[in-house]
């Protein structure tokens, strides 16, 4: 839109319906730009959770095989 196109705009319907007009526009814009965000770190938090329950799981095979080694070593005394 040109500068002459918005002088018009406000010449005819008048400045605050253009303002108002403009401000629509411009969180229409900011809304959609945090959706996106907001997906795209949704995703890297999901992929974060996947590799933090994959260490936790691992972690914990470890300390049942490290329980039942040491159950077995009491029992052998």
């Amino acid at each position: 839109m040109t500068f002459q196109e918005v002088l018009t705009a406000i010449n005819t319907v008048g400045f605050p319906i253009v303002a108002c007009c403009c401000i629509a526009y411009f969180f229409a814009k900011t809304n959609d730009n945090y959706r996106t965000d907001l997906k795209e770190q949704n995703a890297a938090h999901k992929e974060e959770t996947k590799q933090l329950t994959e260490a936790i799981n691992r972690n914990t095979i470890v300390m049942e095989k490290l329980l039942t080694k040491l159950d077995h070593e009491e029992i052998s005394k």
